[in-house]
């Protein structure tokens, strides 16, 4: 673009008139400098606008996945407090408090491969770990 500017403004330099008067020739190459300053000024413009919404798609993209985590993180730890709670209760019977304890052992396994999951997500995000065949 800059080269293009200067090419421009060249060669109305060697085409000017020798005759005319250099503040005809200054005008020339201010209005061909005005002219890509304009152009060059509606390409920011519209390179903005993409930015604006390249970043509301991320941050519909980031609520999205938060809700997703949050639902994920909630289902197995309401498992492990309910039925925690449940083991408290003195009237239960030892085959019932049996089921509660694997019920609770499954749940803290599902929490803890999502945890996992998430910093290995983050991880791979953030370039310390590569992926490879095994």
């Amino acid at each position: 673009m800059m080269v293009k500017k200067f090419l421009n403004w060249f060669m109305i330099y060697l085409s000017q008139d020798k005759n005319k008067p250099q503040s005809e020739y200054l005008k020339e190459a201010h209005n061909s400098i005005s002219e890509s300053y304009e152009e060059l000024l509606e390409k920011v413009q519209r390179l903005e606008r993409v930015l604006e919404e390249k970043t509301r798609i991320a941050d519909e993209l980031k609520s999205a996945f938060l809700r997703n985590v949050n639902h994920e993180i909630r289902t197995p730890m309401n498992s492990i407090v309910g039925f925690t709670s449940l083991l408290d209760h003195g009237d239960i019977t030892d085959d019932q408090r049996s089921k509660f304890v694997e019920n609770i052992k499954k749940s803290s396994q599902q929490f803890l491969k999502l945890i996992d999951d998430l910093v290995e997500a983050s991880l791979l995000d953030s370039g310390y770990t590569k992926i490879t065949k095994g």
